[in-house]
């Protein structure tokens, strides 16, 4: 199903929701399904898409006190660790149930051209986008670097934002 589509029937949902006006937040993963990774595999490797925006915007703001960005605080086991990930896209994500949705690529030239595509509409690896590479101790065969790119996570970000790159992307089934 294509963003679009997917846009569409969540806006409806969202407006049941009593989120009428508000941006629609997504957070996307896209993996190479063509490497045949068992359940356990793919749910790990979707776990560390998704966990790299938030690890990597709180790493950001402590180590750069990024003043451009409104931080919002998060309750970790007690201790409070601060984001450099807009405040209100993250709050409206949370408040939409954090959904993440998982895509299908076959190929490292695919994921490759998805990255290349998120580029060109400005989102930097890193930031907005995170390319998640298996150590290969498990199932997975390394490639030359001793690795295997298995996945691209996006931040939560509005669904307009997202949708141009990855909108023609099927579901991972």
């Amino acid at each position: 199903m294509a963003s679009a589509a997917l846009a569409s029937r969540e806006t409806s949902s969202a407006d049941a929701r009593g989120e009428v006006g508000g941006p629609i937040v997504r957070q996307y993963v896209v993996v190479d399904r063509s490497l045949g990774m068992s359940a356990g595999k793919l749910a790990a490797q979707v776990a560390h898409a998704s966990v790299a925006a938030l690890l990597a915007g709180t790493q950001r703001y402590v180590e750069q006190g990024d003043a451009g960005v409104a931080p919002i605080g998060l309750e970790w086991g007690g201790s409070l660790a601060r984001t450099s990930i807009d405040a209100d896209v993250l709050a409206a994500w949370v408040r939409q149930g954090e959904p993440k949705i998982v895509l299908a690529v076959d190929g490292e030239r695919a994921l490759a051209s998805l990255v290349n595509r998120a580029e060109s509409r400005g989102l930097m690896e890193g930031m907005d986008f995170f390319c998640i590479r298996d150590a290969c101790r498990t199932e997975l065969t390394p490639d030359a670097s001793g690795s295997r790119w298995t996945c691209v996570g996006f931040a939560p970000m509005d669904m307009e934002t997202i949708a141009p790159v990855t909108g023609q992307l099927p579901l991972y089934r």
